[in-house]
């Protein structure tokens, strides 16, 4: 669903970014920021580095190969069908409610993102939709989706938190709602809080629906490799909504927080063809797949 929204002011970071999944390796050590600097800029987990001062901007039109670095863009960064080659890194983007993604790809286009934030206001996600390779992001006060996914979709190492939902807004963390193939969703602490109250469906609904919300609903594009693992989930009325129609979808390593969620950990319909070593996060209790 798509609720109409008036600008925000966005939401306070939680003070300190939670540990990594325990499936997670070590992440590689990020190049050093070209910003002029007198001592080198730590590289942070999740996010862009607190310590790096970044440019005030408006929104960003990207071009081909362009790099994106630097700023503090209140809006968004937009690239075109056919724009390859687009890197986006060390960069924080916040949402005044007036744009659909914080990062919108677009058709063919094809972009790299790292140690970016996302936070506020966007009407439709923080980020989507094809072609993107994303890691180490924070993704949070989310007033509905973190990201909606399409095919070839990576996203790793990153810290999806602390939603902030509109009314009637159905917010996931992330989001996929066709068939889409090439998807990789690995090592990533997805925690996207209750939100406020389930009122039955209902327009006024202000509550966090899944971490993850992996389905095909709409009939169309092609199923093909779908691997979740390794990630760290909890919130929404069910934690996880998984099964994309003919997808070959291996969901594996995965850990839940028990009783963050309003139902249950995983929907009954949900559907892989792998399913291994999903356990509560408390005591290692296996969670089988939901059988129908």
């Amino acid at each position: 669903m798509t609720a109409s929204c008036g600008a925000s002011t966005p939401p306070t970071a939680a003070t300190s970014a939670p540990p990594p999944p325990a499936t997670t390796a070590a992440a590689p050590e990020q190049s050093a920021t070209p910003t002029p600097s007198r001592k080198p800029v730590k590289q942070p987990k999740y996010g862009v580095p607190k310590d790096l001062k970044l440019t005030p901007s408006t929104g960003v039109w990207a071009v081909p190969g362009q790099v994106i670095e630097g700023l503090d863009i209140k809006g968004h960064i937009f690239i075109d069908d056919g724009v390859t080659g687009v890197v986006i890194r060390n960069c924080r983007i916040t949402g005044t409610g007036k744009d659909a993604f914080g990062i919108h790809q677009a058709g063919s286009g094809e972009v790299t993102v790292e140690n970016v934030t996302i936070r506020g206001d966007f009407l439709d996600a923080g980020m989507g939709y094809e072609n993107i390779t994303a890691r180490n992001l924070d993704i949070y006060g989310m007033t509905h989706d973190g990201a909606k996914v399409g095919d070839n979709f990576s996203i790793t190492d990153s810290w999806i938190h602390d939603f902030k939902p509109s009314k009637g807004s159905h917010a996931d963390g992330l989001q996929v709602f066709e068939r889409v193939k090439n998807v990789l969703i690995k090592d990533n602490v997805i925690e996207i809080g209750m939100g406020g109250t389930w009122r039955g469906h209902e327009p006024t609904d202000d509550n966090t629906n899944a971490a993850l919300f992996i389905v095909s609903t709409l009939d169309r594009g092609r199923s093909g490799k779908i691997v979740i693992d390794g990630n760290r989930l909890s919130g929404g009325g069910y934690t996880a909504y998984i099964g994309v129609k003919g997808a070959d979808l291996s969901f594996v390593n995965n850990t839940f927080k028990r009783g963050a969620y309003l139902w249950d950990a995983v929907d009954e319909r949900a559907y892989a063809t792998v399913w291994r070593n999903n356990t509560f996060s408390d005591n290692d209790q296996e969670i089988p797949l939901p059988t129908r």
